[in-house]
């Protein structure tokens, strides 16, 4: 189904779950009528679903194209990310106390146990392919010149590579596309290219690298949006001499947040992971797995904040 189909579904049947739900969120489900809560309950279950799946549509256009930014309906944009992506929370639990069952099943659905990374099967086609190699030379040494299977070997044992592809495929299928409007290269080649950088550090296991560059990439996406809210990103100072300095991260962050209070949160996150890592303290030892969930967080915090930003204000 195409993205714009997917997103007009979502706001259909949201704007129905609100127009139940009202301001008492899942108390309501206390309140209303057997009917209202069997109507609740299908589209508690439809939203959830087709969260989940355009979530996982993204993913894996992300892993087979490679495509950075994927483009929308403004209008549906602006709803899914305005109001839906902020009840998810809620959708969860009305969806989980109207239809337990079902929840229970998409979170077994949806649990990492038992995918490739535990066996390493694509690790071990690589390693049958060059012992398969290995036997071609054997009866063919004059192929020798035409595949460096030593090299091959080198790369799969080495310690400073590290190559672990089952690894690499499931960091592949946690990354999203930024979702922008529709409208050819929105977003600006330098952020296109931080944006490649992070998704290929995070790829490759690079988890203080995807952090910073995080933090770099966020305070370029914000100074190239500055303008849409009369922001300056510079303030003058009359001592020991008159000039201008750039104003820092935080100061641009709160001034944005004035306009859009949605973004505070996950842009002073990946502004607070970065100076993590670029000014650690001796008490911080985190272990690897806090640094991947670190990393993890601080791309969807990232891309978050670059749609917001990138979003055009008005609709056409």
């Amino acid at each position: 189904m195409e993205i714009n189909q997917r997103l007009a579904l979502l706001k259909e049947w949201h704007q129905k779950f609100s127009s139940l739900v009202g301001d008492a969120g899942a108390s309501a489900l206390s309140t209303i009528s057997e009917s209202q809560k069997s109507v609740l309950k299908d589209l508690a279950y439809k939203l959830y679903r087709d969260i989940e799946n355009l979530e996982a549509h993204l993913s894996e256009s992300m892993f087979d194209e490679g495509a950075i930014e994927t483009q929308a309906e403004p209008n549906l944009l602006r709803y899914y990310r305005e109001n839906i992506v902020g009840d998810k929370e809620l959708i969860a639990e009305v969806f989980e106390e109207t239809d337990p069952g079902s929840y229970d099943l998409f979170l077994l659905l949806d649990s990492p146990e038992g995918r490739r990374t535990s066996s390493g099967h694509v690790f071990r086609a690589f390693e049958v392919g060059l012992e398969k190699m290995d036997e071609l030379l054997e009866e063919c040494p004059e192929f020798e010149d035409a595949f460096l299977v030593r090299d091959a070997w080198g790369v799969l044992g080495s310690n400073l590579i590290k190559f672990a592809p089952d690894n690499w495929i499931e960091n592949g299928k946690l990354l999203k596309p930024i979702l922008t409007g529709r409208k050819s290269d929105i977003l600006p080649v330098h952020v296109k290219f931080r944006l490649e950088e992070i998704y290929r550090s995070f790829i490759f296991e690079n988890w203080l690298s995807v952090v910073s560059l995080s933090r770099s990439a966020l305070e370029y996406a914000i100074l190239d949006n500055c303008h849409k809210w009369g922001i300056q990103p510079k303030y003058k100072v009359t001592y020991p001499r008159e000039e201008e300095r750039d104003k820092d991260l935080k100061t641009l962050i709160e001034e944005i947040s004035s306009h859009k209070k949605e973004l505070y949160g996950p842009m002073d996150a990946v502004r607070d992971a970065g100076n993590q890592i670029i000014h650690p303290k001796k008490t911080n030892r985190d272990t690897l797995l806090q640094r991947r969930e670190l990393a993890r967080k601080c791309i969807g915090d990232l891309t978050y904040s670059i749609e917001v930003l990138y979003l055009p204000r008005e609709a056409p």
